[in-house]
């Protein structure tokens, strides 16, 4: 028994756990195509001479000749604040919009409020005239046919009031309100340094992200 323990100590001491292979993350990979063959751009990291590690980007050229150069991350993230700057918001320029936004956020609320009251009452009173078409059938003081189209009109009419009750009009608005605080982010967004939050920004507003002559495109979409 004790030369058994000591054979396993002796095997647990030497025996090291397996190193797991280290997931390494590229913030821009599979964002890009190449603006010369239209392949994905992809990403490696190298050891330069002088022992510092550093990320490109570069154009896979699968199955194609493709005459695209590589680029490192710290030009391309440069490259690519520039274009989150574009659509910036300055804060003065943010309260501007946010002022006349609550005026006309006010002003159609208020609006489809009224609106939605009448629409109440109308769908009320379709109901009460529904429930008197049929007593008037059943008394046989209208024909069948009578009954028909007129309850048809009146279904029509409530499945109408229906959808213009669930309808937000005025949702045009809470887009415009989200895009004025998102624009307003893109200053931060673009001097900072988290790579995810800055693609994850391109990805809100554009679309179309190419790689050409070591310089960033993209098709700004949107209220952009």
């Amino acid at each position: 028994k004790q030369l058994f323990d000591k054979v396993q100590t002796v095997i647990a001491g030497k025996a090291k756990p397996r190193k797991q292979k280290k997931i390494i993350d590229f913030a821009f990979r599979g964002l890009m195509t190449c603006g010369e063959c239209g392949r994905a751009i992809t990403s490696e990291k190298k050891i330069k001479p002088s022992g510092k590690m550093y990320v490109y980007y570069r154009c896979t050229k699968k199955r194609r000749i493709c005459s695209q150069k590589y680029i490192e991350e710290k030009e391309l993230t440069k490259q690519i604040n520039e274009q989150i700057q574009k659509v910036a918001l300055p804060d003065e320029v943010r309260d501007d919009f946010l002022r006349r936004w609550e005026v006309d956020n006010t002003k159609y609320s208020t609006k489809s409020n009224a609106d939605k009251i009448k629409l109440k009452i109308e769908l009320k009173m379709l109901e009460e005239k529904q429930m008197n078409l049929l007593d008037a059938y059943l008394d046989h003081t209208i024909t069948n046919e009578e009954y028909t189209t007129v309850k048809q009109k009146i279904i029509n009419r409530k499945i109408e009031i229906s959808e213009a009750l669930k309808d937000k009009g005025n949702n045009w608005l809470g887009l415009f309100r989200e895009w004025i605080l998102l624009a307003n982010q893109a200053k931060n967004i673009a001097v900072g340094e988290n790579l995810e939050e800055k693609r994850s920004f391109l990805q809100k507003i554009g679309s179309d992200f190419r790689l050409a002559g070591r310089k960033v495109a993209c098709s700004l979409g949107e209220p952009y």
